[in-house]
């Protein structure tokens, strides 16, 4: 696929992470022909373009891609990805509070997402996020320093 998008079509800006790709041109009937050419190579090998997801896009509008939105001078996250973001983070503050997650799984899964971001344009939407949350236990066993007796607590 690679080899026939960028040499036989001559697709010079061009992106692939798996199954997702992207084809970067300026002329849009271009665009319609490498699209016609695609589907008909993808035919041949008995697949398709998902019909939902295929489309021509400015690129001064953003190409959606792997979680963020492409534009010619940057990167940003989808909104949804960062929404969902932080909605698992308020879950995971109350599953780690209540120890019903380690910390391990929360850390990794934090990282990840860290990983991720940081191929957008993100610095500062990720030190927002993260100055907004804090990991506390809640512990039983927990007591102020000046308490004595129990019944004084």
């Amino acid at each position: 696929m690679d080899h026939h998008i960028q040499e036989r079509l001559g697709c010079r800006y061009y992106l692939r992470y798996m199954d997702d790709f992207v084809v970067f041109h300026e002329d849009k009937l271009f665009l319609t022909f490498v699209k016609k050419k695609i589907v008909e190579y993808l035919k041949e090998l008995r697949l398709c373009l998902h019909a939902d997801k295929c489309r021509v896009y400015k690129n001064s509008d953003g190409v959606p891609f792997l979680g963020m939105v492409i534009f010619p001078n940057r990167r940003r996250l989808k909104r949804e990805s960062v929404v969902r973001f932080k909605r698992k983070l308020k879950r995971f503050q109350e599953r780690h509070k209540t120890n019903r997650v380690p910390w391990r799984h929360i850390h990794q899964s934090i990282q990840s997402w860290i990983r991720h971001a940081s191929h957008a344009d993100s610095m500062k939407l990720r030190e927002l996020i993260f100055s907004e949350i804090v990991f506390r236990k809640e512990r039983e066993d927990w007591k102020p320093a000046n308490c004595q007796k129990t019944e004084d607590c």
